[in-house]
């Protein structure tokens, strides 16, 4: 659906501003998100946005709210991306897809939020960057937010450089990169495309919408659904791989793999202005060059070796699945893509949201509490001094389920009767939260 000329003006005036500010002021010390007596503290419904309401909300009050929704949205994302993921192994290809839409929702609502955009169910807003609230729209939640995330990657200048800033290596954020790469290419123009054209089109999301009503709400044999083990492994390990964080990087491979599709992106698009037709070996000479103009900008990114990203038609399996946009598919394994890549760019603009607003060393009371709550540890002194330890036993799960699949157990039954098969583990995706909002 097209926004209508009304809805781009309201999204081009969208800003974070506010939210940063109402993030910095919160006092996280005592353990909640707000006050009790706060107009927004049971969510934002009609009662509370209704003009003339009981409660009605101020720009201040909603700005608060959207900056403690943004983390709480993106932790729900991860905790429905690991019920998907546990689905999708133990056969049910239809709730694995139900799950992972939830995730992409959830992640969506979360960059909004960051970015000053509520879409609260018929009642959807923006904080402009004097913290008043503009609304736009009645449309459903399921509607709104893909048309909102869209509108705002494509209008809102500031909005797509704070969702393409999400995703860095070094320290150097993604269009950085590539401008640092190719110098003629504008800022805003890599900003703006780099979600569309280099990772995946956001109205595949918007339509995983119809998909997941019919493996919701239909019989399951209209819609033929398949978790071939094969696939399900291979998604457990590259999952796994992909999420590993180092020092200094929550998730460096994973963004290495799309620095390096946009990178290939952005050679292919310089020799065809070059009026060259690209082969496998211009675009490896094209990347070469590349390379060498990034590291005259930025020296650290030597760590990255020239023969890693001077490559061409290089498939990487996440985000091969998530660029499968097909209307009908048989394998969930393109929306459960999609929602790890969301929650990646999730993960990222919460992330610059804390450290903007002064809180990145706040939420220790909240993770915490996650922590015991989902079964990550016994009790919180168990919580090691630095989480990203939480890491290792997914991983090494994953690759016990690679080890005992390839060696000759093929079908459910026989790995379920493993006890080096720990679905538990390798399921277990709200670990993420852990290390990559914990300093």
């Amino acid at each position: 659906m097209r926004l209508t000329p009304e809805k781009v003006l309201v999204l081009k005036q969208s800003d974070r501003k506010s939210v940063v500010e109402a993030f910095s002021r919160l006092s996280l010390s005592t353990g909640n998100w707000l006050p009790i007596s706060h107009p927004a503290a049971n969510g934002i419904d009609l009662s509370v946005h209704k003009t003339g309401g009981s409660c009605p909300i101020t720009g201040t009050n909603l700005a608060e709210y959207l900056a403690i929704a943004a983390p709480t949205h993106w932790a729900d994302g991860w905790s429905y991306l690991s019920r998907a993921l546990n689905s999708y192994f133990v056969g049910d290809a239809h709730s694995a897809w139900h799950f992972a839409y939830y995730a992409e929702l959830r992640a969506a609502q979360s960059i909004l939020s960051a970015s000053g955009c509520g879409a609260f169910n018929r009642w959807n807003c923006i904080l402009d960057n004097l913290g008043h609230i503009h609304t736009f729209g009645k449309e459903q939640t399921h509607d709104i937010v893909w048309q909102a995330l869209e509108g705002l990657t494509d209008l809102s200048a500031g909005a797509s450089s704070d969702i393409a800033k999400a995703t860095s290596v070094f320290g150097h954020a993604l269009p950085n990169i590539v401008q640092f790469a190719y110098p003629g290419i504008s800022v805003a123009t890599t900003s703006s495309n780099w979600i569309h054209e280099w990772m995946f089109d956001l109205t595949t999301s918007a339509a995983d919408k119809g998909f997941r009503n019919r493996c919701s709400y239909d019989p399951h044999i209209v819609t033929p659904h398949r978790s071939d083990l094969s696939g399900v492994v291979d998604t457990v390990v590259s999952i796994w791989v992909a999420l590993q964080p180092v020092p200094g990087a929550t998730f460096m491979e994973l963004d290495k793999q799309l620095i390096q599709v946009a990178l290939e992106k952005a050679a292919r698009d310089s020799l065809i202005l070059k009026g060259q037709t690209p082969c496998d070996g211009s675009v490896i000479a094209e990347l070469k060059n590349a390379y060498a103009r990034i590291i005259s900008s930025a020296p650290t990114f030597q760590s990255v070796p020239e023969n890693f990203i001077a490559r061409a038609n290089v498939q990487h399996s996440i985000l091969t699945h998530a660029r499968n946009a097909s209307p009908t598919p048989d394998t969930p394994q393109p929306v459960i893509a999609r929602a790890t890549l969301l929650l990646r760019i999730a993960t990222g603009v919460t992330q610059n949201l804390l450290k903007d607003a002064g809180q990145s060393n706040s939420l220790d009371f909240w993770l915490d509490e996650l922590a015991e709550r989902q079964g990550i540890v016994v009790d919180r002194s168990s919580i090691p001094p630095d989480r990203r330890e939480f890491h290792s036993d997914c991983a090494t799960a994953a690759e016990d389920l690679d080890n005992r699949f390839s060696n000759g157990s093929k079908n459910l039954a026989s790995l379920f009767s493993h006890p080096d098969v720990k679905p538990h583990l390798f399921s277990q995706l709200e670990r993420v939260g852990q290390w990559s909002l914990s300093p």
